[in-house]
């Protein structure tokens, strides 16, 4: 797992313990200071490929 994608899933994480539910994917970006939701969308499914998260 690559830094970047550590970082996303430490914030949906995170995100979810305090708020109770699932970030949406403006917030991972904000959270996690990308500029564009293809970016969130791109570690999303390497993550979800990689048998991190289920969506």
């Amino acid at each position: 797992m690559t830094p970047k994608q550590k970082k996303v899933l430490d914030f949906i994480s995170r995100y979810r313990e305090r708020q109770g539910y699932q970030p949406t994917q403006q917030e991972i970006a904000r959270g996690c200071g990308f500029e564009s939701l293809g970016t969130v969308q791109h570690y999303l499914r390497v993550l979800e490929r990689d048998g991190h998260l289920s969506r």
